[in-house]
């Protein structure tokens, strides 16, 4: 249609950039990340109840199950693109938290529904300062 851009994917490594990527991230408004590795396929189930049976206090089991919404933050990610773009730029990420001490910050969540990363996503907002 008249009201669309030309779109150009260009595969390459945000930790360790080519001059091409380079250049792209330098020029961009808005970068968007995908980090759904931390989604609820991927979640982490720790068993830790206290057994009543025991007289040792030490014996302790808890059960804690660890989700796309917990422990998302990403520094590896937060420092490549804090050194990379230029400020102004916007980056949404989902599933995953960029560092403020980056140079990053936080605009606001959207909960998305989707049955790929259950129960949510979350698609964060960030200004880069």
């Amino acid at each position: 249609g008249q009201n669309q851009s030309d779109v150009q994917f260009l595969l390459g490594d945000i930790h360790k950039p080519d001059d091409e990527l380079q250049n792209v991230l330098q020029e961009t408004t808005l970068a968007v990340c995908f980090a759904t590795t931390w989604s609820a396929g991927s979640a982490h189930i720790n068993n830790d109840v206290k057994d009543n049976n025991s007289n040792d206090d030490n014996t302790r089991k808890t059960k804690t199950i660890s989700t796309s919404l917990q422990g998302r933050k990403l520094p590896k990610l937060s420092k490549a693109l804090s050194s990379k773009l230029e400020p102004g730029c916007r980056v949404v990420l989902i599933d995953g938290k960029l560092n403020e001490s980056d140079g990053f910050s936080w605009q606001g969540d959207l909960r998305i529904q989707c049955p790929d990363t259950a129960p949510y996503s979350v698609a964060t907002l960030y200004y880069k300062q």
